[in-house]
């Protein structure tokens, strides 16, 4: 198996999993913006993240223009991920696209 067909059983091994998580409306929307979920689960649902430069999360809704959604620090994203693939016993495929996805967010000056 290839390095890609790797990766690609972790995405789809991620996106099952997490969109049968039952968690917080607000965690269900940065995991379903984050790993790309379709159809989302929740009202309103988040289209875009960002950090922050001091490493708060802002999330912004579909159909809004400004990040007024604050979802929590970065690197308590980051702790709730890698504990959640531990949870779910995965391996180190799904491990390192979790922190892949996460470090993927785009970085602001300001919301």
């Amino acid at each position: 198996m290839t390095s890609d067909s790797h990766t690609e059983l972790a995405i789809q091994r991620i996106r099952w999993h997490v969109s049968r998580l039952q968690t917080a409306p607000q965690f269900a929307a940065v995991l379903d913006c984050l790993f790309a979920l379709h159809p989302t689960r929740t009202s309103p649902s988040f289209a875009e993240l960002t950090v922050v430069d001091d490493r708060l999360v802002f999330a912004r809704a579909e159909g809004e223009h400004t990040f007024r959604h604050f979802v929590g620090r970065y690197d308590q994203l980051v702790v709730n991920l890698v504990g959640l693939v531990r949870h779910l016993r995965m391996g180190m495929n799904e491990h390192e696209y979790v922190l892949a996805r996460v470090a993927s967010i785009p970085r602001r000056a300001t919301r």
